[in-house]
């Protein structure tokens, strides 16, 4: 979140995101001021493996390190993962991506329209991407036999399990059973997941719009007592 107010308040990478027809030292400058802020910013997550993509309205880009994810900029401008952003400008917006070849890694995405607080327009959007096998890191000495982790968007998408299958798919059964204890405030419910008697707990993160889901195989739970 602070990376993400930091590119907002800043003028220099707003002109860079903007500019258009500049000389090639006015050019120059712009992309070394702007590299200098960036290379600030991102060190605030050197502890993860995190790659930050700008695109603005003038047809620059700026990428901190290709490798996180490989996408062409014209593909990432008519993206899904785009368009949602501009529909909802004002949220930053987690979304799961992965290419479809069997070799691609899957790529959790938080993206946010860059807005003019002056005249309310758009014009930039920030990526700032990390591997799903990475994210696990956040959670992964939580979970164990009978005992996941899953990480929902407000669809009911999981962005990330250590259930490796449910990665990528919807949940709206899930989802549903999440909104239900975290609106009731109560700490769980039984329920079925995948075909299993489930303990459901749930969390809503705000800052990130996502559902934290515990799942506890009950079955499971018994035959260790």
């Amino acid at each position: 979140v602070k990376a993400v107010t930091d590119v907002q308040l800043s003028g220099t990478i707003r002109s860079f995101l903007t500019e258009k027809g500049s000389n090639s030292l006015r050019t120059s400058r712009l992309y070394y001021n702007t590299k200098e802020q960036m290379d600030r910013i991102k060190s605030y997550m050197d502890a993860y493996e995190i790659g930050i993509t700008m695109i603005g309205v003038n047809g620059r880009e700026y990428v901190t390190d290709r490798s996180y994810w490989k996408i062409s900029m014209d593909q990432l401008y008519h993206h899904e993962i785009t368009n949602r952003a501009r529909k909802e400008p004002k949220r930053l917006v987690y979304q799961y991506y992965r290419e479809k070849t069997p070799q691609s890694d899957g790529v959790i995405v938080a993206t946010k329209a860059l807005i003019d607080r002056t005249t309310g327009k758009i014009y930039g959007m920030l990526y700032i991407s990390i591997r799903e096998k990475e994210f696990k890191r956040f959670y992964n000495d939580f979970t164990s036999t009978g005992n996941d982790v899953v990480i929902l968007d407000r669809t009911g998408m999981v962005l990330s399990s250590n259930r490796g299958k449910w990665i990528g798919r919807r949940n709206p059964g899930l989802l549903k059973d999440a909104r239900e204890i975290v609106e009731a405030g109560s700490d769980y419910k039984n329920g079925r997941v995948m075909g299993k008697h489930q303990l459901i707990l749930a969390e809503y993160l705000p800052d990130c719009s996502l559902y934290l889901v515990n799942l506890i195989d009950r079955d499971f739970a018994r035959s260790q007592m």
